[in-house]
C-alpha cells in the first residue's frame, strides 16, 4: 500500500481535452469525469484502467451536453448529476435529462446527497430537494449569495447578506448540511446555520472533505490540506504546467487541480488535470478490499474444491453446472426456499436438478453473478432477455435492474426496440424495465413515440405509468 501523500496517475488518454468534474459510486470500481471541451462524460475502470465514453457524443452538442463541468454521483439511484452551462442534467440508465435551468448565470458545480442537490454559480449557492426517484421535488432555491449580478467582493454574514466572488466547486460536510465553497477570489468559505464565513482567505478553486473533516483544496500553488488549525501542501504544482510527476511528496508534481473528489472506502483524493485523472493517498483506507476475491470465488463453479455434501449440480441443455449450495442459498431467496423446504430438489439423493426453458450461457451467468457478485454485461448481449427472465424467476433483483438498464442502453434510442421492450416489460410485469424505457420515451413522447402504432397498442398498466410520470412532471 502506498504511503500517505503518494501521487499516482489513474488515467491519461489522448481523447481527454479539458477534464473538470469527477465522481464515483461507492458500489462501482470506476471513476466518472466530465470533459468540458469534448462535451461528454468519460468512465475510467479502476481495475483495467480502460477509458470508455459513458454519456454524450465526443465533440458534439448533439450528445446532450454543451460544456459539462461539475459532476456528482447519486449512489442509491446510480445516477450522475451534471452541471452543464446554465442547466443541471441527470444521467441515469444511459439517458440524459434536464432537471433545472438557471438563465442568469452558468452553473459551476453540483453536489448530491440522498435528499438534496446543491449547486453553485460563480456568485451564489442553490439547493433543492430530491424525491425517492432522484428527481427534484421542488425547483432550486437561492441558499446564499447574489442571484443575478456580479459581485466584485466577497462578504461574510447572514445568507441574505453574504456575497461570493468566484465559486468553482462546492462540497458538503459530514452532516450533509454544512456547505464548503471554493471561492477563487475570497478563499475557502463555509455556509452553516444560515451564516456564511471565510475559513481562510487563501485562493481556492477546488475543494473536498475527508471522513475526519479535513479540508483539501486546490489553487495555483498545488493541493493543500486544512486541518482546522493550519494548512500544508500535499502536492506542489509545476508552474509551467508541463510536468505531472507521480511519487511521494515532495517529488510529486501536478499541472493544475481542476476538481477534487475524496473516496472514503479507498482513502484516495482523486483530482482532474486537463488531460489526466490522478489520485493522492490522503487517508489509510478503513476497509481493505481484496481484489482477488471475485477471481477466487469464480473457482467455486464447476470445481472439485467444493465439498460433496455442499455441492449441487444443475443440468442446463444437457450440460452440468456444479456450485456450492450454501452460497446460492445465501444469495437467492428462491434457492434458499428450494433447498430448505420439502421440495423434491431438497432430497439428498437427487443427482442433478434439470433447468428448463433457458440457455446454458444465461443460467451460467446467473450462477456466476450469485457466486462472485460480478458480471461482464458485454459478454451477455446475446442472451440479455433470457438473463432478465432468470433474474426475475430466481429473485435476483440487483441483476434484474442491471439487465433492464443495459437492454435500454443497447437500444440506442431506437424507438421500435424501446417500444418492444415496453411491451415485453408489461407482459411480464417488469417494472424496472418499464421505468428504464420511460426515461427514454417521455422526453421524446410527442415528437417520436406518441404517433407510433406500437405505442398505441400499449396496455393499461404501461399507459398508467406514462400518465403518472407526466402528471408528476407537471
Amino acid at each position: 500500500m502506498e504511503d500517505t501523500y503518494f501521487v499516482t496517475t489513474v488515467a491519461r488518454d489522448v481523447r481527454f481535452r479539458e477534464l473538470a468534474g469527477i465522481a464515483k459510486f461507492e458500489c462501482e470500481d470506476a471513476i466518472f469525469v466530465a470533459d468540458s471541451e469534448q462535451k461528454c462524460i468519460w468512465r475510467v475502470d479502476l481495475t483495467s484502467k480502460e477509458v470508455s465514453l459513458y454519456a454524450g457524443i465526443k465533440g458534439s452538442e448533439k450528445g446532450g451536453f454543451v460544456r459539462p463541468s461539475g459532476l456528482a454521483a447519486h449512489g442509491s439511484k446510480s445516477c450522475l448529476y451534471v452541471s452543464d452551462e446554465h442547466e443541471i442534467k441527470k444521467v441515469c440508465k444511459g439517458v440524459i435529462s434536464t432537471l433545472s435551468k438557471n438563465e442568469s448565470s452558468c452553473i459551476t458545480s453540483v453536489n448530491v446527497t440522498s435528499e438534496n442537490v446543491t449547486a453553485s454559480t460563480r456568485f451564489a449557492i442553490y439547493c433543492a430537494k430530491i424525491n425517492t426517484e432522484g428527481k427534484l421535488s421542488k425547483s432550486f432555491s437561492l441558499k446564499a449569495g447574489i442571484k443575478e449580478r456580479y459581485s466584485s467582493s466577497a462578504n461574510d454574514g447572514s445568507i441574505k447578506e453574504a456575497t461570493f466572488s468566484d465559486v468553482f466547486q462546492v462540497t458538503l460536510g459530514l452532516n450533509g448540511e454544512t456547505i464548503f465553497a471554493a471561492d477563487s477570489r475570497a478563499g475557502l468559505r463555509k455556509i452553516e446555520n444560515d451564516h456564511v464565513s471565510t475559513i481562510f482567505s487563501k485562493c481556492a478553486t477546488s475543494v473536498a472533505l475527508d471522513d475526519f473533516e479535513n479540508i483539501y483544496f486546490g489553487n495555483d500553488d498545488g493541493i493543500h490540506k486544512w486541518d482546522g488549525k493550519g494548512y500544508e501542501t500535499i502536492c506542489m504544482r509545476d508552474k509551467n504546467e508541463t510536468s505531472s510527476v507521480d511519487g511521494q511528496r515532495p517529488q510529486s508534481r501536478l499541472t493544475y487541480a481542476r476538481r477534487l473528489f475524496f473516496d472514503s472506502p479507498s482513502g484516495l483524493l482523486y483530482f482532474t488535470e486537463s488531460r489526466a485523472v490522478r489520485a493522492i493517498r490522503v487517508v489509510k483506507p478503513p476497509v481493505y478490499h481484496d481484489t482477488r476475491l471475485c477471481d477466487d470465488l469464480t473457482k467455486l463453479i464447476d470445481s472439485d474444491d467444493v465439498p460433496t455434501a455442499d455441492q449441487v449440480t444443475f443440468l442446463v441443455e444437457g450440460k452440468p453446472i456444479r456450485v456450492s449450495k450454501t452460497i446460492v442459498c445465501i444469495r437467492s431467496k428462491y434457492f434458499r426456499t428450494m433447498f430448505q423446504s420439502g421440495f423434491k430438489e431438497a432430497t439428498p439423493d437427487l443427482s442433478a436438478i434439470a433447468i428448463e426453458n433457458t440457455t446454458y450461457d444465461a443460467f451460467y451467468a446467473l450462477i456466476s453473478f450469485l457466486v462472485t457478485g460480478r458480471i461482464d454485461m458485454r459478454k451477455c448481449q446475446s442472451f440479455l432477455l433470457d438473463l432478465l427472465l432468470l433474474s426475475d424467476q430466481y429473485l435476483v433483483n440487483d441483476l434484474k435492474l442491471v439487465c433492464s438498464q443495459h437492454l435500454v442502453e443497447n437500444a440506442q434510442r431506437d424507438s421500435e426496440t424501446i417500444l418492444d421492450h415496453m411491451h415485453f416489460a408489461e407482459r411480464h410485469g417488469f417494472k424496472e424495465l418499464l421505468d428504464c424505457c420511460l426515461d427514454v420515451v417521455l422526453p421524446d413522447l410527442k415528437n417520436v413515440y406518441y404517433r407510433q402504432e406500437a405505442f398505441k397498442r400499449l396496455g393499461s398498466s404501461a399507459l398508467y405509468e406514462v400518465i403518472s410520470r407526466l402528471v408528476e412532471k407537471d
